[in-house]
């Protein structure tokens, strides 16, 4: 629907039910469940919940009010900002001139974030990957399904093998015992099947039981890696080397180097606290929702909403300036101190590489959760593959102990029959191919049933001959 629909009253309905949603949005007693705000990106990475409904409850217009405004807006300030000194370019600025990292620190004692320091937004990503995945913790419990889902099949599988030697043996009795009045085909025939089935099974059971201890023992000498990459981001930025500097300035050089330096960091704090509220405001959801009501009420417009905050804005940059052109000013009070006794600062770097080291403790935390990422996916292929021979293996214990329980009320039926004098030995035997003829029509469904079984058998060695390694 256009937003002139909208402002023109053809859409009341609508337009009442943003109300009442940018209310509930903006009512200070939120469910515990639903996030809404300026830390939506910070949420998403503590793993905090963020409503889904939120996005179906705005109306279209109201979307692409919001999405006009942050992209207009955005342009505006990029343009503005760009123009002047920022917490970056400082950063930058100090980068480049490669001084030792502990002329470099904060009055807290941290080295300014030069964008060596933090952690690199892609590497983050994947490690919070690795920790909403579960670490150690998630790869142990899959293992142990695996392991549980392998005796179990292992063990009834044996059990069933068991039990069709078990029947053979008895068949083989009853063979010895009654002679050629035992007509029926034998069991170590008929079982063929059934028993190489399961014996294939056993051995790719065997198979995958060597590579899943492998996997194991992996996840164990690498555990106190996927623990290091588990850490807090806060922690893990506190372990970057040169992060946290103890040395302090060694002689009345290095002291007014870094007294300098101090003050340059100092303005480019202040920077931050005039652009980082700015843009917070610009990515709080429900504030710039809220805005858009009294446009929906046809109180303002669009582009009003827009030149009020950009005036405000603009005052803001005021001071921006101001600041800016402080900053370029203790630029070059640094630059001239460097080229005063830069040589001699530069010589006592020594060991304080701070880009090496930083470089090597980024490789190695990516190293770290590659290898989480991998070893997790072979974890889940077996575990999916345990699954999927599970299914197929349950088939074929069904379908044997089908054919067990139908090949004991044959031999049963048989017994019965010679029991009851319904043979004659040898010429009887000679004259018959089926079961006995007892009178019952049920004697011949045996046999059916049989059949069946063997199909289902046979179909669920196929089906399960697919999972083999």
């Amino acid at each position: 629907m256009h937003l002139a629909l909208l402002l023109s009253g053809q859409s009341t309905k609508e337009s009442e039910n943003f109300k009442t949603t940018s209310k509930f949005l903006l009512t200070p007693l939120l469910p515990e469940d639903l996030f809404i705000g300026k830390n939506k990106e910070k949420a998403q990475e503590n793993g905090e919940k963020i409503c889904p409904e939120l996005d179906s409850l705005i109306p279209e217009p109201v979307k692409e009010m919001i999405d006009r405004y942050k992209q207009q807006m955005s342009a505006f300030l990029e343009q503005n900002i760009s123009q002047y000194e920022t917490e970056k370019s400082v950063s930058i600025f100090l980068n480049n001139l490669h001084l030792p990292p502990h002329l470099t620190k904060r009055r807290t004692g941290e080295s300014l974030n030069t964008g060596n320091v933090n952690l690199p937004p892609q590497l983050w990503q994947k490690i919070s990957h690795v920790q909403q995945l579960g670490g150690t913790m998630a790869l142990n419990e899959i293992m142990e399904n695996i392991k549980m889902k392998y005796e179990y099949m292992v063990s009834n599988l044996e059990n069933t093998l068991n039990s069709f030697k078990n029947e053979e043996n008895d068949d083989n009795m009853m063979r010895q015992k009654y002679g050629n009045n035992w007509f029926r085909k034998p069991s170590n025939v008929l079982n063929t099947k059934f028993i190489q089935t399961i014996q294939n099974h056993l051995s790719s059971l065997e198979r995958t039981s060597h590579y899943d201890q492998s996997q194991i023992n992996d996840i164990c000498n690498n555990a106190k890696y996927f623990e290091k990459i588990c850490c807090s981001k806060e922690k893990l930025i506190n372990d970057i080397p040169g992060k946290i500097v103890t040395k302090k300035p060694e002689n009345t050089k290095e002291s007014q180097m870094h007294e300098e330096i101090l003050n340059l960091i100092d303005l480019s704090d202040k920077t931050s606290d005039i652009i980082n509220p700015i843009y917070d405001q610009l990515n709080d959801d429900a504030a710039v929702m809220s805005m858009f009501i009294e446009v929906l009420e046809k109180t303002t417009t669009e582009q009003a909403i827009f030149n009020k905050n950009r005036e405000e804005y603009e005052k803001k940059f005021v001071e921006l300036k101001e600041i800016s052109e402080q900053i370029l000013n203790q630029k070059k009070v640094i630059t001239e101190l460097c080229t005063k006794f830069g040589s001699e600062l530069l010589n006592k770097k020594k060991e304080e590489n701070f880009g090496e080291a930083a470089g090597k403790y980024f490789e190695d935390l990516d190293k770290y959760a590659n290898l989480y990422l991998n070893m997790y996916n072979k974890c889940k292929k077996g575990e999916e593959y345990y699954n999927n021979l599970q299914y197929k293996v349950d088939e074929l214990l069904a379908a044997s102990n089908q054919w067990m329980i139908k090949r004991n009320e044959e031999k049963n039926v048989l017994i019965s029959t010679i029991n009851n004098g319904a043979f004659g030995g040898n010429q009887l035997y000679q004259n018959n191919t089926t079961l006995p003829q007892t009178g019952d029509a049920s004697d011949y469904a045996i046999f059916a049933v049989i059949a069946i079984a063997v199909v289902i058998a046979i179909y669920a060695y196929k089906k399960v001959r697919d999972y083999n390694i």
